[in-house]
Parts: structure tokens; C-alpha cells; sequence
């Protein structure tokens, strides 16, 4: 499943803090982002996140996003 790719979100997302909000946890695959504004959108929303662990494994496989409080850009771990 890819989420990035607009396919259905898993049923967990309705309990994330973030809500599963694209603008904000799922920034464009074009772009990446500054490393203190991923700090700051993962210390409001991850860190207290009830489904962090179920977010974390769903995007193991992402290209792009946070996911767990992991920034993920082109397929890989970044800072």
C-alpha cells in the first residue's frame, strides 16, 4: 500500500494525531525538507502519537513522508 500515492488509508490514521493531514506529514516527493522544520512537525505530532508504532511500519516502504517519526525522502532516511 502507498499512501503517498493517494491509495486508502489504513484505519489506524483516523486515531494519529496528525490525522493523517497530506499538507503536513506528506510533503512533496519534489521537495525535501529542512531538517528543524521535520524535528518540529515530529515533536508536536509523533512524538505523542498513539499509532506511531503502526506508522513507523507502514512506512517502511514509503518514497516520501513521516512516517513514525521518520522523515523519508526518495526511499531513504533523512535528516
Amino acid at each position: 500500500m502507498s499512501l503517498t500515492l493517494g491509495r486508502p488509508l489504513p484505519s489506524w490514521v483516523a486515531d494519529a494525531e496528525c490525522g493523517g493531514t497530506g499538507d503536513v506529514m506528506w510533503p512533496e516527493a519534489r521537495g525535501s525538507l529542512q531538517a528543524s522544520l521535520v524535528r518540529s512537525l515530529v515533536a508536536t505530532y509523533c512524538r505523542v502519537c498513539p499509532v506511531k508504532a503502526e506508522c513507523a511500519l507502514t512506512g517502511r516502504d514509503e518514497p516520501y513522508g513521516i512516517w513514525g517519526g521518520v522523515y523519508r525522502h526518495k526511499g531513504r532516511v533523512a535528516s
